[in-house]
C-alpha cells in the first residue's frame, strides 16, 4: 500500500479529488477506498476529507447541470428509463431538497442529483443539501477509519 503513496503529496491529493469527482457523476467510482488508503498512510485527515468532498461536490454539480441541460430528454441522451427518472422526480417532489442529503448513497444518489437538475431545482438549495450529504459521508468514513480524536468529533 505504501507504493500507492510514494508519489508526491500533490499527486495523491489530485488522485483523491479526481476519484471523488468521477464517483459523483453517473460513472462508478471508489473514492472512499482511496480516502481510507490515504488516511491509513498518514495523510492529513482534514486535507483528505476536504479534497474528497470538493471533488465529489463538483462532480455532483456537473451531474446537476447535465440534468438541467437534458431536461425531460434524459432517456434519449443518457439512456435513463422514464421509470427511473419519474421515481427520482417523485422523491424530490415528495421530500423536497432535503432528500439531496442522501445524494451520497450508492445507486440512488446520482439519479437524485440528475433529477434535481432536470426539475430545475434552485442551485443554492441543491448545493446546500447535497454538500451536507457528501461532506457527512467523507467525515464518517474518516471517523470510522481513524477515530474521533483525529477529527475533533
Amino acid at each position: 500500500m505504501n507504493t500507492l503513496f510514494s508519489f508526491s503529496d500533490e499527486l495523491w491529493l489530485a488522485g483523491l479529488f479526481l476519484s471523488a469527482f468521477i464517483a459523483a457523476t453517473l460513472l462508478p467510482g471508489a473514492s472512499e477506498v482511496l480516502l481510507i488508503a490515504a488516511l491509513l498512510n498518514g495523510k492529513d485527515p482534514v486535507t483528505s476529507v476536504f479534497a474528497a468532498t470538493l471533488g465529489n461536490v463538483l462532480g455532483a454539480v456537473t451531474t446537476f447541470y447535465i440534468g438541467l441541460w437534458v431536461g425531460g430528454n434524459a432517456g434519449r441522451y443518457l439512456g435513463i428509463s422514464d421509470e427511473k427518472r419519474q421515481r427520482s422526480g417523485e422523491w424530490i417532489s415528495r421530500y423536497g431538497s432535503w432528500v439531496l442529503i442522501f445524494s451520497w448513497v450508492p445507486v440512488i444518489g446520482d439519479p437524485l442529483v440528475l433529477a434535481a437538475g432536470m426539475l430545475g431545482m434552485k442551485t443554492t438549495r441543491f448545493l446546500i443539501f447535497m454538500t451536507m450529504g457528501k461532506a457527512g459521508r467523507y467525515l464518517l468514513v474518516a471517523w470510522l477509519t481513524l477515530g474521533a480524536e483525529y477529527l475533533w468529533l
